[in-house]
């Protein structure tokens, strides 16, 4: 039986090695993290939410005890999904920028505003980099463009350029966190605060001033510690271990 971390970081697109990692690695000063991640290799065309799902089951079938769940956008959608369905293997639930339309994400609004109109991807893809980042910087708009670039071929999406995928929320029995940004254009500060309907005791939503859609690349410390805080509301940190098991999964 694989060794049980205590946190499972979900992760369906290329970039989140880079993107995801810095809040990963705060969050590793105070207990295991483990990065599963899931890839897709045919662009242009919906994945398979069920594939997805299944082959995160296997994972987590092999840990000995539940874990605190989180994901960042779609991959948010697909941690969510799961701990609907199980919920004895999941201690607690993070969504960073996840909408109660889960399936909406960059990708999605990248085909909103572009996919039917005669624009170089290029040229999309670095005008949306200004919108998701920080801004200010133009080479890390372009770093970040070309990260945008490659995650349209290969991440986990249920959208195609032809047809948008709405996939509603539903009220989950474990405990969650809903982080996001207030410049969020995905996300909007409106559109995390419709989770509150859904909400039970102990539920919280975290909302940075700023960071944008990627606000937990940007803001580590500051969504880490509230992350924690969460954790420990719920008695859940006892026992951390500061280490970082890197379980990546990759499956076409």
């Amino acid at each position: 039986m694989t060794p049980t971390p205590h946190a499972v970081f979900l992760t369906v697109h290329p970039s989140g090695g880079r993107l995801d990692m810095p809040l990963i690695r705060y969050l590793c000063g105070g207990c295991s993290i483990s990065q599963w991640s899931y890839f897709h290799d045919c662009e242009d065309s919906a994945c398979s939410l069920e594939e997805a799902l299944s082959y995160l089951g296997e994972y987590m079938d092999t840990l000995g005890e539940p874990v605190h769940l989180l994901g960042h956008g779609t991959a948010g959608m697909v941690a969510a999904v799961y701990a609907q369905h199980h919920p004895e293997k999941v201690r607690t639930l993070t969504l960073l920028s996840v909408s109660p339309d889960m399936a909406h994400s960059w990708i999605g609004l990248y085909y909103q505003l572009f996919g039917r109109r005669p624009c170089c991807r290029a040229a999309a893809l670095g005008h949306l980099a200004e919108t998701l980042g920080e801004g200010g910087d133009r080479e890390r708009t372009r770093r970040l463009a070309a990260l945008l670039y490659r995650d349209l071929s290969l991440a986990f999406s249920p959208h195609t350029p032809l047809r948008l995928t709405f996939y509603p929320a539903r009220a989950v029995a474990v405990p969650l966190l809903v982080c996001g940004s207030a410049d969020d254009v995905v996300v909007p500060p409106a559109d995390l605060k419709r989770w509150e309907v859904l909400f039970k005791a102990g539920d919280r939503l975290h909302i940075a001033p700023q960071g944008r859609h990627f606000f937990h690349c940007h803001r580590p410390v500051e969504v880490g510690a509230a992350i924690q805080d969460f954790w420990l509301q719920h008695a859940l940190l006892d026992g951390c271990t500061p280490r970082l098991m890197l379980s990546n999964s990759n499956h076409p």
